[in-house]
C-alpha cells in the first residue's frame, strides 16, 4: 500500500515538473524539503534565498540531461539548475554547497539545506554519479569532436594535393600533346622535304 502511495506521490510530481519542463522525463532523486541559501561576499555569511521546498533530481530527453529543480512553496520562482559534467558541488553540514554560473557570467555560491540529512546523503551520492558520468561523456564528445575536425583538416589537405595534382598533370598532358603536335608537324614537313629531295634526285 506504502509502495502505491509513494508511487502516486512520484507521478504527481513528475507531472508538476512536465508543467515547468516538457523534457523532463523521470525523477531521479528527491528530498522532501529543502531551504535554498546564498553565500553573500560581503557578510561572509550564508543568508536565506526565499525559495524553500520539495527538491528534485530530473531527467531530460535533451541537453541538458538532467536538472536540479526545488518546487517554491513561497512564489513562483522555483529554483533551476542545469546539470553538467562541469557541475561544482561538496556536502559541507549542514548544506550541499554548489557554484552556480548565470548567463552573464556571475558566479553564486549556494547552500541547499536538507530536513532530512539522510535525504542530502542520498541526493549528493546520485548527483555525484550523474557529473562522473556526464563527465565521461562529455569528454568522449569533445575528442570525436576533435578527430573529426582533424580527419576534415586532413581530407581538405587531400583534396587540395589531388587538384594540384590534376593542374599539374594537365599542364604536363597539355605540354605532351603539343611537342607531339610540333612532332607530326616537323614528321611531315620532313616527310615532303625528303619527297621533293628525291624528285630532284629522279630529275
Amino acid at each position: 500500500m506504502a509502495t502505491k502511495i509513494a508511487e502516486a506521490r512520484r507521478k504527481a510530481n513528475l507531472r508538476v515538473l512536465q508543467r515547468l519542463d516538457s523534457l523532463i522525463l523521470d525523477i531521479q532523486g528527491s528530498a522532501t524539503h529543502v531551504v535554498l541559501y546564498e553565500f553573500s561576499v560581503d557578510s561572509q555569511q550564508w543568508e536565506k534565498t526565499g525559495c524553500e521546498g520539495s527538491l528534485f533530481v530530473a531527467k531530460r530527453s535533451e541537453s541538458p540531461r538532467f536538472k536540479l529543480v526545488v518546487l517554491n512553496r513561497n512564489s513562483k520562482e522555483n529554483l533551476e539548475v542545469d546539470i553538467s559534467g562541469k557541475f561544482q558541488m561538496q556536502v559541507q553540514e549542514p548544506y550541499l554547497i554548489f557554484r552556480e554560473t548565470k548567463g552573464d557570467g556571475a558566479v553564486r555560491i549556494r547552500g541547499i539545506w536538507f530536513h532530512d540529512s539522510a535525504e542530502r546523503e542520498a541526493v549528493s551520492g546520485l548527483l555525484t554519479r550523474i557529473v562522473s558520468s556526464l563527465e565521461q561523456i562529455e569528454q568522449l564528445e569533445e575528442k570525436h569532436s576533435h578527430d573529426a575536425e582533424a580527419l576534415g583538416v586532413r581530407q581538405q589537405r587531400q583534396q587540395q594535393q589531388q587538384q594540384q595534382k590534376s593542374a599539374a598533370g594537365g599542364s604536363v598532358v597539355q605540354q605532351v600533346a603539343a611537342a607531339s603536335a610540333a612532332r607530326q608537324g616537323l614528321s611531315v614537313g620532313g616527310g615532303g622535304a625528303a619527297s621533293d629531295g628525291g624528285a630532284v634526285g629522279s630529275a
